[in-house]
């Protein structure tokens, strides 16, 4: 498959998303994985709008531009998957580009 540079109008998707800019992206889901960093993260996109959730609270993602994964030391996924269980199902099924 021969890759493409996105152009601004397009929606990007996780095929192209390497030839997307973060500047065309409005809308930022940060996944909180009990993070310390969390604040910092949202640092990182300024004048975007930042939504943050809790990893077992994940919202509807379809309005949302990019979906980001913060970090974590609280739980392995391999050890308690079940604490994962939402957030192992967006990484799965979603079309939305995700860091």
């Amino acid at each position: 498959m021969a890759h493409r540079r996105a152009e601004k109008s397009d929606l990007c998707t996780r095929e192209d998303f390497k030839y997307c800019s973060v500047n065309d992206m409005q809308s930022i889901l940060i996944v909180d994985n009990e993070s310390i960093h969390i604040e910092e993260i949202a640092l990182l996109f300024p004048g975007k709008n930042i939504t943050f959730c809790h990893y077992n609270k994940i919202p509807d993602t379809t309005n949302y531009d990019l979906i980001i994964l913060s970090g974590g030391s609280h739980y392995s996924v391999t050890q308690k998957p079940s604490h994962y269980k939402k957030e192992l199902a967006l990484i799965q099924n979603t079309k939305i580009p995700l860091v």
